[in-house]
């Protein structure tokens, strides 16, 4: 299955949402392509939902952590989303789970991102 690629960004908040298989080829080019230019737009939080993928092999695992590079780089935030339980396991067999910070859902993802910066702004105010 083709890797089919959204991206949307609102304020400094960046969304890449990633159907398909996440596999070696120009899609995934693609996709790790659109994760960099959401961040060179200025993203300061970055939501990559993968709860439709399919199916990832080691290309794929590689670009999600091109994409963690790519945000520290960039003083960004990345919370990666929605993987399935087969995608999930790999994650941890890998020990993928210990860099990349994943979250169950959009919902969880949002609201972590703005606790997060409300905690910012009370402990350090301006």
């Amino acid at each position: 299955m083709p890797l089919d690629i959204d991206t949307y960004k609102t304020g400094d908040l960046a969304f890449v949402r990633l159907k398909g298989s996440l596999t070696a080829g120009v899609s995934l080019s693609i996709a790790e392509g659109r994760v960099q230019q959401a961040i060179s737009d200025g993203a300061k939080k970055l939501l990559l939902d993968i709860g439709q993928i399919s199916y990832a092999d080691s290309s794929g695992l590689g670009m999600l952590m091109q994409s963690f590079a790519a945000a520290q780089r960039g003083e960004c935030a990345l919370r990666i989303v929605g993987a399935n339980q087969k995608l999930r396991d790999l994650l941890q067999t890998m020990r993928l789970d210990t860099i990349l910070t994943l979250d169950p859902d959009v919902d969880t993802a949002l609201k972590k991102f703005f606790t997060a910066a409300a905690t910012d702004k009370t402990s350090n105010p301006d």
